[in-house]
């Protein structure tokens, strides 16, 4: 990680900022925010909806199909909110042009059913 530059992590969504995972991710983020840590969520689409969806939102969202400028962003950590094939999908092409450490979330009963 860069250690002279503020940590940056990716929250990768299943789907946009209506979810429910999207209002989890929302409180996350922001707090990490508020703590000085610079944070971007990436929806497979609808990005521009963000503030609609989350009035407050103290981080970028952005949609899978702006890798470049994901890739630009130089992320840290990219959190994976749940391994759906969508995500594993987005993850697999970003991984293909950068490097990062990677965390999953998992819900419900996802653990027993893996």
């Amino acid at each position: 990680m860069k250690d002279s530059a503020k940590k940056k992590i990716l929250f990768v969504l299943y789907n946009n900022f209506y979810s429910n995972s999207a209002f989890h991710v929302h409180g996350i983020a922001n707090e990490l925010v508020r703590a000085g840590i610079e944070c971007m969520v990436a929806v497979p689409s609808g990005a521009e909806e963000l503030h609609k969806a989350q009035v407050k939102a103290l981080y970028k969202g952005v949609d899978f199909s702006d890798l470049d400028s994901i890739v630009d962003w130089k992320v840290d950590i990219v959190h994976c909110w749940t391994p759906r094939i969508i995500v594993v999908e987005f993850i697999k092409l970003l991984a293909e042009r950068t490097q990062f450490k990677i965390v999953v979330h998992l819900e419900d009963s996802e653990d027993s059913i893996l």
